[in-house]
């Protein structure tokens, strides 16, 4: 089925919509910005959307209802006209990875098709050119959700992930992936089943839920000429599994950290059956790993932030674990080819920071050239079920938080695992997630510019 990108008139949620006012452009000397809100809602209530950006669009991708069922739904804004519109992609599905590739194609990969397992291979493609959803979709070497995906420029990497290890059994266990899935700005797909690097013998390479963060250039040439048009991603930490038989799995925490750059990326344009040493750097352990830690790559430094200590005994639930405040900083600004020079930056030097709440499934983004660094949201409490409306942001040109409540505003409604997309340099928009206990999804939209 194919889908016309204006088939649905605006939304009704225009109707509720606050006006945004547009004051001078942003000074970029500041150091405190200056917010301009308004708030919106989806076209229905969900959370576990899959998002992905343009300089010119924002958009919003499937996700699951209040029940826990998945959907098509895909709300989009045009930050151009300042409206909202809605399409559907192809197939209902949460737990989706949104990316997007050459400033020009959205791409919505995988996810689960039922409220319990069934994995999807499916990835719509829009184009933003031409307003049109590629028709038949394009598919993944193997069925997969919660992958995580790292736009680099004139390609799309898809990693890690969660996929079935036994589907004879009926249980679906879950085991993390060793996928990999690369499309370029051709649309032209590659893949491989990565083999375990020098470093990681015993478990799979890649974990599920990874704190990634991609980028295509770095701002900060002075410091490092060489770095300039340069293409990097990250990931960090995440969770796998030592029993993929087990219904619930063994969950240990991975405290490694990978690189790419332009030369690895490239050197693996074919990517058939590679060693995971030749696309990955090896970059230093975190201190301490935690599980649902968020990332961002911001510059040269990438964010891992919040999240929640593992398991005390095999197969437990996370719930109950103690939360994490601290956001620790990783120079990734001299990585540029196969050794890496990636570094934690030490606690005195402002490696290690602290948000206002100890909080897991952080929302988080950039905004002005990668000066302000945003912290959205979260669970903080799990016998309560409290969630945050707090927006933590910090200035990473004077290596301080923004403390002042009058700059900035929070959520109107507390909730935890928003999506947020950036649009443009200058405008943050968090969108649907979990509130009341992290049971009831929402349809709140809160969307901040500094423009």
């Amino acid at each position: 089925m194919k889908y016309s990108y204006w088939s649905t008139l605006i939304l009704p949620i225009l109707l509720t919509t606050a006006p945004l006012v547009h004051p001078a452009p942003l000074d970029s000397s500041s150091d405190v910005p200056t917010w301009n809100y308004q708030n919106v809602w989806l076209k229905d209530s969900r959370s576990a959307m899959a998002v992905a950006s343009t300089s010119r669009y924002a958009i919003f991708a499937g996700g699951e209802d209040n029940v826990g069922e998945p959907t098509t739904l895909v709300d989009v804004y045009d930050h151009q006209t300042n409206t909202w519109s809605a399409s559907n992609v192809s197939q209902a599905r949460r737990s989706m990875v949104g990316a997007t590739l050459a400033n020009r194609y959205v791409l919505f990969a995988g996810g689960m098709v039922s409220g319990t397992s069934a994995y999807s291979d499916v990835v719509d493609i829009y184009d933003t050119q031409t307003g049109q959803w590629l028709n038949p979709p394009a598919r993944l070497s193997l069925p997969r959700a919660n992958i995580q995906a790292l736009s680099l420029g004139d390609r799309v990497v898809f990693v890690s992930g969660s996929a079935d290890a036994s589907a004879a059994t009926g249980n679906s266990p879950m085991v993390a992936s060793t996928t990999v899935d690369m499309v370029d700005a051709k649309l032209q797909w590659t893949s491989s089943v990565m083999k375990a690097g020098s470093s990681s013998s015993a478990i799979p390479y890649f974990s599920f839920g990874p704190a990634t963060g991609s980028m295509l250039s770095s701002p900060d040439s002075a410091a490092d000429p060489a770095s300039q048009s340069s293409v990097k991603g990250v990931l960090v930490g995440g969770n796998y599994f030592e029993n993929p038989n087990e219904v619930r799995p063994v969950q240990k925490v991975d405290q490694r950290t990978r690189l790419i750059t332009t030369t690895s990326l490239k050197s693996n344009e074919g990517l058939t059956d590679k060693s995971s040493d030749s696309l990955f750097i090896n970059g230093p352990n975190l201190s301490t790993a935690v599980l649902e830690a968020v990332g961002l790559l911001a510059g040269r430094y990438f964010f891992y932030a919040g999240g929640r200590t593992a398991p005390s005994s095999p197969g437990s639930s996370p719930s109950g674990s103690t939360f994490s405040a601290n956001v620790e900083v990783l120079d990734v600004g001299l990585a540029k080819s196969t050794k890496s020079s990636a570094h934690w930056l030490a606690k005195d030097q402002g490696g290690k920071l602290q948000l206002s709440e100890a909080r897991s499934q952080i929302a988080t983004a950039s905004l002005a050239s990668n000066k302000f660094v945003l912290f959205g949201g979260g669970l903080i409490n799990d016998q309560s079920g409290l969630v945050t409306k707090t927006i933590d942001v910090y200035n990473t040109h004077t290596q301080k938080w923004v403390t002042s409540e009058s700059n900035y505003m929070g959520f109107h409604i507390p909730r935890t695992g928003a999506s947020v997309a950036t649009v443009g340099d200058c405008m943050v928009i968090f969108a649907g997630g979990r509130i009341m206990g992290n049971r009831n999804v929402t349809g709140a939209v809160d969307m901040f510019d500094i423009c």
